[in-house]
C-alpha cells in the first residue's frame, strides 16, 4: 500500500512539473527516447478584422514570436499598410507543434477564409526542437510543403543569434551553434535534402534538390544579422581552450576516422568557431530576461531586418521601423503607424 501511495505521489509530480509554464526558456533537449505529451491544437476562431488591408498574413512560432510587448510582427504590421498581420505565436512549442498550430489555427479555421485572399504564412521557430535537427527541419519542411499545397505563400524566418559564456561555458556551444546553423541553413536554401535532413532525406525521389516551391518564397536569415554582437572580443587562444574543444565529445565524433592532417585541419576549424563563438551571441543591449528572447528594441531590431525582404505589394516604409516604440496605452501597440497612400493600389505579390 505504501509502495503504491509512493508511486502515485511522483506520478503526480511529474504531470505537474510537465505542465508548469517556465519563466525562461532552456537550452534545447538533447535527443532522448522519453517525450512529453503536448494537448493537441484546437481549431482556430478567429478573423480578419481590417477589410482596408487586402493582404493578409499570420504568423506563427514560439514565445519569441509570442513577445507580448511590441512583437516584430506590431512593427511590420505598423510599417506596412497594405498586409494584415495576426501574430499567432505560442510559448514553448517545438516544429512539430509549429506545424499543427498553422493547420489549426489558419487551414481549418473557416472563419479566417484564407482562399478568399493572398494570404501569407510568417514563420520563424523551431529552437525548442533544435535537440532533434534533422527532425525539426522535417516538420519545418512539412509545414512550407502544407502551406503550398493550400496556396499559402511563406516568409520564412531562421533561427536567431542566442546562448551566453554561462550557458555555454567551456566548448558547449559547439553543439548548439552547429545545430543552429543547419537550422538556418536550411530555411535559407543553402542545404540540400540531403544534408538538411539527414536519413528523412531517404525517401525521398531526388534527395540531392528541392523540388520546386518547397522551400520558402522569402527566406531571411536572422542568426547573420543586426541581432548579433559582431564586436565582442575573440575568446583567447590557449592551451586550455584547445584541449576543451579536443575532448568534446562532439567535436570528437566528427573527428574519428580522419587522417592525421585532415584531423588537425578541422580540429583547427573547431577551434577558431570556439574562439569566434562571442559574436554570435545576441547583443546584451537587445536581449529580454535571458540570452534567447529579443526585447521590444531588439524585436525592432528583428523588423527593420526583414522589412526590406518582404514584397513590394504589402506598402511597407521600412525607413520608419527605428523611429517606432511600443506603447502601453491600450490599443495603441507600435506607434506612429503607416498611414495608406490614397493612390496605392497593392498588386498580387509575385509567386
Amino acid at each position: 500500500m505504501l509502495m503504491l501511495f509512493r508511486h502515485s505521489v511522483t506520478i503526480l509530480c511529474l504531470v505537474i512539473a510537465s505542465v508548469m509554464p517556465h519563466a525562461r526558456a532552456a537550452e534545447p533537449p538533447k535527443a532522448t527516447k522519453k517525450t512529453i505529451t503536448i494537448p493537441p491544437e484546437t481549431i482556430g476562431t478567429w478573423r480578419w478584422r481590417d477589410p482596408s488591408r487586402a493582404i493578409k498574413a499570420m504568423a506563427i512560432g514560439g514565445s519569441v514570436t509570442a513577445w507580448p510587448r511590441g512583437p516584430y510582427t506590431a512593427y511590420l504590421h505598423a510599417a506596412c499598410p497594405n498586409v494584415e498581420i495576426v501574430n499567432k505565436g505560442k510559448v514553448g512549442i517545438g516544429a512539430y507543434q509549429l506545424k499543427q498550430r498553422f493547420k489549426m489555427q489558419l487551414l481549418r479555421n473557416r472563419r479566417a477564409k484564407y482562399r478568399q485572399h493572398e494570404t501569407w504564412l510568417l514563420f520563424q521557430g523551431g529552437l525548442n526542437s533544435l535537440g532533434l535537427p534533422y527532425r525539426t527541419n522535417r516538420d519545418v519542411l512539412k509545414i512550407f510543403n502544407l502551406a503550398r499545397k493550400h496556396g499559402v505563400r511563406v516568409a520564412a524566418l531562421s533561427l536567431m543569434s542566442w546562448g551566453n559564456a554561462r550557458r555555454w561555458r567551456g566548448a558547449r556551444g559547439l553543439a548548439s551553434h552547429w545545430r543552429t546553423n543547419l537550422a538556418v541553413q536550411f530555411v535559407t536554401g543553402k542545404l540540400t535534402p540531403k544534408e538538411a535532413l539527414g536519413t528523412w532525406s531517404r525517401s525521398r525521389a531526388n534527395p540531392d534538390a528541392w523540388e520546386e516551391g518547397e522551400l520558402p518564397a522569402i527566406a531571411i536569415n536572422m542568426y547573420d544579422s543586426a541581432l548579433r554582437h559582431r564586436g565582442a572580443a575573440l575568446k583567447p587562444d590557449t592551451a586550455r581552450l584547445r584541449r576543451l574543444v579536443e575532448t568534446n565529445a562532439f567535436v570528437r565524433k566528427r573527428l574519428k576516422g580522419l587522417s592525421p592532417d585532415q584531423r588537425a585541419a578541422e580540429l583547427e576549424r573547431w577551434v577558431q568557431i570556439e574562439r569566434e563563438m562571442p559574436r554570435w551571441f545576441m547583443r546584451q543591449d537587445l536581449r529580454a530576461f535571458d540570452s534567447i528572447h529579443p526585447n521590444t528594441k531588439g524585436h525592432g531590431v528583428m523588423a527593420a531586418h526583414v522589412c526590406p525582404h518582404l514584397p513590394k505589394s504589402w506598402g511597407c516604409e521600412c525607413d520608419v521601423i527605428p523611429t517606432m516604440k511600443w506603447s502601453r496605452r491600450r490599443g495603441e501597440g507600435i506607434i506612429p503607424k503607416v498611414s495608406k497612400r490614397a493612390q496605392q493600389t497593392p498588386q498580387p505579390s509575385a509567386p
